[in-house]
């Protein structure tokens, strides 16, 4: 009976989650929306003409009626010029030249997401394994050989990976239903793994399989059976990596097609990519760069948990779902600072109170109701 209360709360909590995430996330959307449409326009003319007739109505079309600011009184009319200041919105490298990263935002949410991302539970397990196999023959040029090579190359198929999401969706963009597939996709993901918290492993799931697991262990250990030759060891860590990778690949995807289509919605240049996928893969890197470094000083390694894999999997469902959220509604939302930050905010949160529910709350209900 207690059981099946425990599992009874557990679909009220996923679905008063999901229902709170939209409640939320809609109105700072609408509010968004609002705000980008209350656009204040000055044009100054000399004289007591005033603004035309032509340019008045296109203003009141577009913003609502508009209070004239007159020019202060001279001979000549004020011409009505546009200038870019580059300089305030491009970064300068020697020999490059300007970068266009005026939408700031987009530095940002490559910060976040790749961040998020760096924590995925499926790669983070197999390079534990990986190292704790390797620390095994104490060897620590063993240990320095194997994970940098694995790293090395893992980060560049997955680099290729997003870079090739990038350019399907650059050139696919103009169609409109695109977006919508590819926010709905971007749903489908966060749901499984948010489902992925509650019931691990169940039904549909994007985690690396029991079944396959078996066979990730015997690459390991075929590649620390190679000898103590170091390009047999490169070569075959080279081949156990890549063959990897495409294991990894469905339980990876979820935040490099957001990340991706984020990037073409706002018509990413092609050098401004490519700086902010460099930026995205040394985020990404960040706490596997830790595992490995942690490996190679200590020769101690920590394995990922089942328990810590699921609230990973939750912070990225949350965090996919939110985002899909905001991709399907208003994905211009986006290209603003602040409201980049509230949205990260709000699957945060979300992701707080999903915990605090299911470990604190739950088990005494259900605590309660065993008492009684």
């Amino acid at each position: 009976m207690a059981r099946r209360h425990s599992h009874s709360l557990r679909v009220i909590l996923v679905l008063t989650s999901l229902l709170v995430l939209t409640l939320i996330t809609t109105p700072v959307v609408a509010f968004s929306i609002s705000n980008q449409q209350t656009i204040t326009t000055q044009i100054y003319f000399s004289g007591e003409q005033g603004y035309p007739d032509v340019v008045r109505e296109a203003i009141v079309y577009r913003t609502g009626p508009v209070t004239q600011t007159p020019f202060p009184p001279t001979d000549e009319v004020s011409p009505i010029t546009t200038e870019k200041h580059s300089d305030e919105s491009g970064l300068v490298l020697p020999l490059i030249g300007t970068i266009d990263l005026s939408g700031q935002s987009l530095l940002v949410s490559t910060l976040l997401i790749s961040f998020v991302d760096g924590f995925n539970p499926c790669s983070v397990w197999v390079l534990s394994i990986l190292l704790s196999l390797t620390l095994h023959t104490g060897s620590r040029k063993k240990v320095i050989i194997v994970g940098s090579v694995f790293l090395l190359v893992t980060a560049a198929i997955y680099a290729l990976f997003i870079a090739g999401i990038f350019t399907v969706l650059r050139f696919i963009s103009f169609i409109g239903w695109i977006q919508i597939v590819v926010a709905l996709i971007a749903l489908g993901f966060g749901l499984i793994n948010i489902k992925d918290y509650f019931w691990f492993q169940k039904g549909l799931s994007l985690t690396i399989s029991s079944d396959k697991k078996p066979g990730i262990y015997k690459r390991i250990r075929k590649v620390l059976q190679t000898g103590d030759s170091t390009w047999s060891l490169i070569g075959a860590t080279v081949v156990l990596a890549a063959g990897i990778s495409l294991v990894e690949f469905s339980c990876t995807a979820g935040f490099p097609v957001i990340w991706s289509n984020v990037m073409s919605s706002q018509g990413t240049g092609a050098l401004t990519f490519a700086l902010l996928l460099l930026v995205y893969m040394v985020v990404y890197l960040f706490d596997e760069m830790g595992l490995f470094m942690v490996a190679v000083f200590t020769l101690r390694s920590t394995r990922l948990e089942e328990k810590h894999g699921r609230i990973l999997k939750l912070i990225g469902g949350m965090l996919m779902l939110t985002l899909a959220i905001v991709m399907l509604i208003e994905p211009s939302i986006m290209n603003d600072i602040a409201s980049t930050l509230v949205v990260f905010a709000i699957a945060l949160g979300l992701t707080g109170l999903v915990l605090l529910f299911d470990r604190v709350i739950l088990p005494l209900t259900v605590g309660n109701g065993k008492s009684e």
